[in-house]
């Protein structure tokens, strides 16, 4: 199972796997969640016990759950800031 969330301009998103078998790893192929326009995209595995960039292919363990910062990686953007 695969839940999505974005920002409203696309800007990130994440995606959080859920593995619901209790015996079996599943292998997800990341480049079918992409369409083509996010060929700037990169992924960073945010799950505890995992970090770092993610390539192309992500393995979530029985009963297990990952999840993904996809962010554009070859533009840099400017700090949002709340206002008090």
């Amino acid at each position: 199972m695969v839940l999505e969330r974005q920002t409203e301009g696309r800007e990130e998103r994440a995606f959080i796997f859920v593995n619901t078998h209790e015996h079996v790893s599943r292998e997800i192929v990341l480049e079918t969640l992409l369409d083509a326009s996010d060929s700037g995209i990169s992924l960073t595995d945010l799950s505890p016990g995992h970090g770092g960039i993610v390539g192309t292919r992500l393995a979530v363990e029985p009963l297990g759950v990952r999840v993904l910062r996809a962010c554009c990686s070859s533009v840099e953007r400017p700090v949002g800031h709340h206002p008090l």
